[in-house]
């Protein structure tokens, strides 16, 4: 399993206050885990105490896109994607 963190210069070791600009015209990016029984997870920690998450990938993740619409704040363009990981099952020792 991995685990990123984005840093601006090699060997920084702490990320820039505010973050980083993507974008300026993303509204929103949020992620949802699902595992093989359909249910979502805001966060996915395959060394947890999560038995559902437990040495496991997420069997599939819903990815939502919102980007600001500059004729009309109010409604911004939405994008959402489920994207399958077929290979989410722990292996056997």
């Amino acid at each position: 399993m991995r685990s990123d963190n984005l840093y601006r210069e090699p060997g920084k070791e702490e990320p820039l206050p505010g973050g980083y600009v993507l974008s300026d015209r993303v509204e929103s990016l949020t992620y949802r885990f699902i595992d093989a029984t359909g249910k979502e997870y805001e966060t996915w920690d395959s060394g947890g105490q999560v038995d559902a998450q437990r040495n496991r990938a997420p069997a599939s993740v819903l990815i939502r896109l919102s980007l600001v619409n500059s004729t009309d704040k109010e409604r911004p363009y939405r994008f959402m994607t489920r994207v399958r990981i077929p290979f989410n099952r722990p292996e056997a020792p």
